[in-house]
């Protein structure tokens, strides 16, 4: 393939998950009324300290994984060994 059709390919791929975000956002804000109806003050609370521990957990949990099972990964000598460590990998994607 030459240069100009990466860069359209490129500009298509990234208008598209652009797009996606935008409208992510957009139904979000949608949502508001929705949330401010259902959810009391108590609710929004319990709500924050719950997305905030997800967020330490998350990060606990997968702590240097990804790097570590890099180096894991070019560390096995056989396709099976990289196999194993790619689907692990996967796992904690």
């Amino acid at each position: 393939m030459d240069f100009k059709l990466h860069g359209k390919k490129l500009l298509g791929d990234s208008f598209i998950y652009g797009l996606s975000g935008i409208i992510t956002s957009f139904i979000g804000v949608f949502l508001i009324p929705l949330y401010t109806s259902v959810f009391n003050p108590e609710d929004y609370g319990i709500i924050a300290l719950l997305s905030s521990l997800q967020t330490i957990v998350t990060i606990i949990i997968i702590f240097g994984m990804d790097n570590s099972f890099a180096v894991w990964y070019w560390d096995k000598p056989t396709e099976e060994g990289k196999g194993i460590a790619a689907s692990n990998w996967f796992f904690f994607l």
